[in-house]
């Protein structure tokens, strides 16, 4: 009798995880995966098993729906001879001989969805769930920004090694630093103590996409190889970091890529890798005392609302300029692009005009919110709003909130009909 329970037991067991659903999402990508499918299956199904391991499955989900597109591409050659080569490549006047000599062969691409293993993921979801839990920070990184900008097991299209593993080894007496900081170190701060000891690189143009240790070895690279060692390097010790950039700028005939940290307050704070700390100048941060608006033809300048902030997220101060006088004389001058208020707006007597800041002294410009001429509608810090919804033929009140932010939240029915009132200017949206 006793063994028969036993089986029983463990029948249920294995029925229970082989009765594991997927989405649709994911079933297509295992379409897309052909033979390697027992793979990514073999992953879900790790964590499909114990329902404490819930998040590790919608991580393990994250990273597979993501995955169709991403590949490593690379020389099946040692690593100092493909290094040497594309030291030299550019002021090399015989290539072929360059690559006959050191055998490098032809470029191999593979495929994520076609050639990582289980057990390559599973081991990138166990150290990135290691440390999100270990560092003080964590608790202030929402499961979102977990997945995105601490979770992912690559960046662009380097060979794929246990970098995570390397770079814990590599900062494990500043990591244990970390770990046993009493002072509640935020992620700005120790994404600035890692960034000052990563190496000093060589600006070289040929490199191909690296993995962690290649760069940590060549520091050889533009922006994008010093940014991408900067994610590595962060994300394997818990800071959450994302890699930005712009294909061009507008006075500029060329590109630039930097990172950005996540900080404990939500905020994302630019930074160049292994170069400038967060907020610190860098080529995509530079200094400028003055700041203007110029309204294009027949715009009259209608902007309501301007606000630059610097590096650290602060908000940048300072003697107000602009086109002088107003349309019909109304008191909608320039002074009202920079007085907080949405609601008012500077409307100019010509057609092009323009309003700016003097800060008294060159400042870093990170970001810059633009709020063009409006009705009013929209939510507003400080003001009170209540939520109704149409219910047995009335509005029904789901409660009142003053708005901390641009973003209100409210327990709201489903398939229903809603109106908000702003209490504050007792208007409804």
């Amino acid at each position: 009798m006793q063994k028969l329970f036993y089986i029983v037991l463990i029948f249920s067991v294995c029925s229970c995880a082989s009765q594991l659903e997927f989405s649709e999402a994911i079933e297509d990508v295992f379409r897309q995966a052909g033979k390697n499918r027992k793979e990514l299956e073999k992953v879900l199904r790790h964590y499909g098993k114990d329902p404490a391991d819930s998040l590790k499955l919608r991580a393990a989900e994250f990273l597979i729906v993501n995955m169709p597109g991403k590949y490593s591409e690379y020389f099946d050659a040692p690593w100092n001879d493909v290094a040497t080569v594309l030291l030299r490549w550019t002021s090399s006047s015989n290539k072929q001989l360059v690559l006959d000599t050191y055998q490098l062969g032809e470029l191999v691409r593979k495929d994520d969805i076609t050639h990582i293993t289980s057990d390559y993921l599973i081991n990138n979801i166990e150290l990135a769930f290691k440390v999100w839990h270990e560092v003080p920070w964590g608790k202030d990184i929402p499961f979102d920004i977990f997945c995105e900008e601490i979770l992912p097991y690559r960046m662009t299209s380097e060979p794929l090694e246990n970098w995570r593993e390397k770079a814990l080894a590599s900062f494990a007496d500043i990591y244990c630093l970390f770990l046993e900081d009493t002072t509640i170190i935020t992620t700005v701060e120790a994404c600035s103590r890692i960034n000052k000891l990563l190496p000093m690189f060589r600006i070289d143009k040929d490199f191909s996409s690296m993995c962690f240790s290649q760069l940590m070895a060549s520091a050889r690279g533009h922006c994008d190889e010093m940014s991408a060692l900067a994610v590595f390097s962060m994300r394997a010790l818990g800071i959450p970091v994302s890699f930005d950039y712009t294909p061009m700028w507008p006075d500029w005939n060329r590109g630039h890529s930097w990172s950005n940290v996540y900080s404990n307050s939500g905020k994302r704070i630019s930074f160049m890798g292994a170069e400038a700390n967060p907020g610190e100048s860098h080529i995509g941060s530079s200094k400028f005392r003055y700041f203007r608006y110029v309204s294009p033809p027949d715009g009259f300048c209608n902007v309501a609302l301007i606000e630059i902030y610097n590096g650290t997220g602060e908000k940048l101060h300072g003697t107000v300029t602009g086109t002088t006088g107003s349309w019909n004389n109304s008191p909608m001058t320039y002074d009202k692009v920079f007085d907080g208020d949405p609601t008012t707006y500077f409307d100019a007597a010509v057609d092009t005009a323009w309003a700016g800041l003097d800060f008294g002294e060159p400042e870093t410009i990170a970001r810059i919110r633009n709020l063009p001429l409006n009705d009013g509608y929209g939510i507003y810090e400080g003001r009170e709003y209540e939520l109704l919804h149409w219910e047995d033929n009335e509005w029904s009140s789901l409660g009142m909130k003053t708005a901390n932010n641009h973003i209100l939240q409210f327990d709201a029915p489903t398939n229903a009909l809603f109106i908000l009132k702003n209490i504050t200017k007792n208007s409804f949206y």
